[in-house]
């Protein structure tokens, strides 16, 4: 298979790069003004002497086609502003070139300016449209830098961003914030989630392949959704590419932990897990899909015939792995394929840009530990372990992902465009969990044991079809309005077919027994098989109107306004079985538990010889609970209005508010009312439904060409998502706390302060430090359930009545050219974020607290330091590109405590890459070494300054080579 896989992209290589080449040049770039950074409209640009040239889009962009070889002077000329000549343009045969112009004001350039092309390929223009002259504050790294950086895909390139940290290399927290309080974009459109736990989007499913940048807006603008607080992550795709652009990449990855293992353990492998996707293989049988079955109880069946052979046959439908099996597995790899260009369709500019990628990675561990604690009572000096385990795990992740951009340009003031983006992932995966359960034995005896053992065999597979349909439209003759639109259709669905728990014990030494094998006890669930699907759409509109004017200064100020709306509709089901063990036949098979499962002692196993009546083995019942199965909706309106208004030549004020109303309602298959106080409640049922008027207000001075000043003051909220909502519950393994839903959650509305001071010394550099508070009113947080006490431990969605969050964030990137002409090649960047939270816990919480003198606590999920650093060397001449990037968070709180269970904290863990990379002409090689350190990932109880284990691991150090042939 992997044969033929390398022979099908090396025919597409050859293909593409033997048709697609051109002979003709072209010259391309941007036009802005040098005073805002604004990009211009319609500006001619016209090689001097021919009737050759075009004028700037609606972007600002332009395109010279067809340009021979030779040497050019460029003509560039707008309204209102002094022409420019630039000289000496030298064209290759086949070679785009870009040369992007700053256009001074007529009033200060009466003249024509005549520059050197050599001058205008240095120009700051790509500096002044960006961050120093952008409305909020941001941050953002170009494709440039992400391939510098080693990073992959989106997630690992957020790493980079200051205040930025990403949780399970998937979920971004900006400003240490929790996921819930960021929103991921594509192209200025929230993408939805395609996991059913968490708000934003699995950010490791889009390729750094198809970047063009990622940029981090970190304060609220009326022409934003206002449900962020930390910030929005907007990842923009290459669009029109300035010429032909064709690369096919392929990588290897060796992991000290888990490659070319043979004792990798999952569950059995289905024909197409390759794709991402299982061929049926652990569907639920077809038996289980008829609406009449009833699956009869073992008592009734031994004495009707009928009933016995329908639980016999529902008893033998199923496969017969219940337990992770062992299998050798090879290097990760991966593999991607990339074409943009720009042709004419009808006489106009159409783009396009195509991508496939392909990975396959392994994660195992065999050292990890897992531990579940908690008091005897809450005057007790310390913990009492309730599990204590050596944690075995591993993960077969396929990832396929796959973008298709078109922009048509129908003139340079109209471009609309459509985006398809696909995505599918399977991940395959099994757990086994050996040592002692003390709790069990309900008291401690000297000598006395349990040697207990948890299986888990999963797979997960995800996917999202998402399609975008965009507009960019400039009418000069109606008041100068430039209006955007947007409308995006997603389907997200998550099947986790086949979860199986299996949980056994061994009694050592125990009512004089030397081994006593025991495949369930009081206080564990049935061995279980579990069939959950979810399936999401999801629905964006958008629209955006921009009207220039002119008031108090010579600078343009705007007037913008618009609409969306959203839709997004769930539908969760699980199917919940157990099978009942026949415990006289594990203990015959000695505990045996893979052979326990086989199909000869499933069912009806044997029938009396005088009354014909059958013996039953291990059988089915059927366990699904009508909570479980949940419908959701969410419908958001939102309009808004905003000015942007330059007071002076320096200070600008930015200030509007957005009016929103959501509701979000949640409707389980429990429909039963339950009375408390007179007062009748639907614990099955839960809604939220609000509407918001969200004001944001800043001012920007320009205390130079190159610094600004800023201050904002916004109010944003945060929305709990249906899962958090929905009385649904899940758990990891057998006696592992349950993660449940609260019908009773509201949403939080949070006050935003923020100050920033930036310097940008030159192009590519920047000096910046910053200040934020944040005030919080209903937080929401995961903790543990009230009354949830010993191994019936439940974690639950709750809020707590305020929070407070206060920030510095500073960030240098520094070129080392100014030390010595060895170092010109050399730079440095470095961000640091210091962020401290605080919760006033309340009376209630206080009282039930394991330490009752902390009166304040952090917020969950809150880190309370980030850094990133990096030290890189590039020599452009020479292709060569070598970096070390490192990054570390600070302890935050994951599971807030309550009662007899105390807190459990994410504790620091600081990752260390080499990344390298030299180019040779259209083959670029690069090598990495990722995660140098091998710093655990680990999980504590603390209490009284005590530490215990909650949960910890390591996932090795991964060493990869990479080939990239690109044109």
């Amino acid at each position: 298979m992997n044969k033929i896989k390398h022979a099908c992209f090396l025919f597409l290589a050859l293909l593409i790069s033997s048709n697609l080449f051109a002979q003709d040049g072209k010259i391309v770039g941007t036009v802005v003004d040098a005073e805002t950074g604004e990009t211009l409209i319609g500006v001619n640009v016209v090689i001097e002497g021919t009737i050759q040239g075009t004028a700037t889009d609606i972007d600002g962009n332009y395109t010279i086609r067809k340009v021979a070889a030779g040497t050019y002077n460029i003509v560039i000329s707008y309204l209102s502003y002094a022409t420019q000549t630039v000289t000496g343009v030298e064209v290759e045969e086949g070679a785009t070139v870009r040369l992007d112009i700053t256009l001074q004001s007529e009033t200060e350039f009466l003249e024509e300016i005549v520059v050197t092309a050599e001058a205008v390929l240095n120009s700051e223009a790509g500096l002044l449209r960006d961050r120093q002259k952008s409305i909020s504050f941001s941050d953002a790294i170009s494709a440039e830098s992400i391939s510098k950086s080693g990073s992959g895909d989106a997630a690992a390139a957020l790493t980079k961003v200051t205040g930025a940290s990403v949780v399970g290399g998937k979920y971004v927290y900006v400003r240490g914030l929790g996921d819930r309080y960021s929103s991921i974009q594509m192209n200025g459109v929230e993408l939805p989630s395609t996991n059913p736990d968490r708000k934003t989007f699995q950010l490791d499913l889009i390729p750094s392949s198809l970047l063009e940048n990622i940029n981090t807006v970190k304060t609220f603008t009326p022409d934003k959704p206002g449900s962020f607080s930390g910030g929005i992550v907007d990842i923009n795709t290459k669009t029109f590419p300035e010429n032909l652009q064709f690369s096919l990449s392929t990588s290897f990855k060796y992991n000290t932990q888990s490659s070319f293992r043979d004792d990798f353990i999952s569950d059995n492998t289905s024909d197409t897990d390759w794709l991402g996707s299982d061929d049926g293989m652990r569907a639920i049988p077809d038996i289980f899909n008829d609406p009449d079955l009833v699956i009869p109880a073992e008592v009734q069946a031994r004495f009707n015939d009928s009933l016995a052979t329908i639980l016999d046959n529902t008893s033998n439908a199923f496969n017969e792995t219940m337990v992770p099996v062992e299998r050798t597995i090879p290097l990760d790899y991966g593999y991607s394929i990339s074409l943009g260009n720009q042709t004419t369709l009808f006489g106009k500019e159409l783009g396009y840009v195509g991508s496939l990628t392909y990975s396959r990675s392994y994660q195992y561990y065999d050292d990890g530990e897992t531990g579940r604690y908690n008091l005897i009572n809450l005057n007790a000096d310390q913990l009492t372990p309730l599990q204590q385990y050596t944690d075995r795990v591993g993960t077969d992740e396929v990832n396929i992902g796959g973008l298709i951009s078109l922009q048509y340009k129908l003139s340079n003031a109209h471009r609309v465009g459509v985006n398809y983006f696909r995505t599918q992932s399977g991940a395959n995966s099994g757990r086994i969990q050996q040592g002692i359960w003390p709790d069990e034995l309900g008291f401690p005896i000297e000598g006395q044991f349990q040697q207990r053992t948890n299986n888990v065999v999963s797979y997960t597979e995800r996917n999202l079809k998402y399609t975008q349909l965009l507009g960019e439209h400039y009418f000069e003759n109606f008041l100068r309005a430039k209006v955007d639109w947007s409308a995006s259709f997603a389907t997200t669905t998550q099947e986790q077919p086949d979860l199986r728990f299996v949980s056994y014990y061994q009694n050592q030494n125990f009512v004089g027994a030397d081994t006593n094998n025991v495949i369930r006890t009081a206080g564990f669930a049935f061995p279980s098989r579990l069939f959950r699907d979810l399936e999401e759409t999801n629905e964006n509109y958008a629209i955006n109107v921009e009207f220039p004017f002119q008031l108090l200064t010579d600078q343009n100020s705007k007037f913008k306004m618009g609409a969306s709306y959203r839709n997004v509709e769930r539908e969760f089901r699980e199917n919940y079985f157990f099978i009942n063990p026949d415990q006289g036949i594990f203990s015959d098979l000695d505990g045996d538990v893979v052979e326990f499962f086989t199909f000869p002692y499933r069912g009806i196993i044997d029938r009396n010889e005088t009354t014909n009546r059958p013996t039953f083995g291990n059988y089915v019942s059927d366990n699904t609970q009508d909570r479980n199965n949940y419908d959701a909706s969410t419908e958001i309106q939102a309009i808004y209005g905003m000015f942007e208004l330059p007071l002076t030549d320096r200070l600008k004020f930015v200030g509007g508010a957005r009016y929103e109303t959501a509701v979000l309602e949640v409707a389980s298959f429990d429909t039963s009312v339950v009375i408390v106080d007179d007062v009748e409640t639907r614990p099955g049922q839960g809604k939220i439904d609000n509407t918001d008027l969200l004001p944001s207000l800043s001012l920007i001075y320009a205390l130079g060409d190159n610094s600004n000043l800023r201050v904002a003051w916004t109010r944003t909220i945060a929305r709990p998502t249906a899962r958090e909502i929905a009385p649904f519950s899940s758990f990891d393994f057998i006696g592992d706390e349950a993660k449940q839903g609260n019908p009773g959650l509201k949403r939080t509305l949070i006050t935003n302060y923020d100050f920033r001071y930036e310097i940008f010394p030159r192009p590519g550099e920047v000096l910046a430090v910053s200040a934020f508070y944040k005030n919080l009113e209903n937080p929401i947080e995961l903790g543990f359930r009230p009354g949830a006490i010993a191994t019936n431990a439940i974690l639950q969605w709750q809020n707590v009545d305020e929070a407070e969050i206060l920030g510095l964030e500073f960030e240098v990137r520094k070129n080392l050219d100014f030390i010595s002409d060895f170092t010109e090649n050399f730079s440095v960047g470095a961000n640091l974020s210091l962020i401290n939270s605080s919760i006033d816990l309340p009376p209630e919480e206080l009282a039930q607290r394991a330490d009752s003198t902390q009166t304040t606590r952090e917020l969950q999920g809150q880190s309370p330091y980030i850094v990133n650093i990096n030290f890189g060397y590039d020599d452009v001449d020479k292709g060569l590109s070598i970096g070390m990037y490192f990054n570390v968070f600070g302890q935050r709180l994951s599971n807030v405590g309550f009662g007899t269970n105390p807190d459990v904290f994410e504790q620091p863990r600081s990752q260390l890459d080499f990344i390298s990379s030299k180019d040779f002409g259209n083959v670029e090689v690069s090598f990495d070494i990722k995660n140098i350190l091998n710093s655990e990932t680990s999980f504590e109880y603390d209490f009284k300054n005590n530490n215990e284990v909650y949960q910890s691991y390591k996932t090795g150090v991964s060493f990869s080579l990479g080939v990239k042939y690109k044109l």
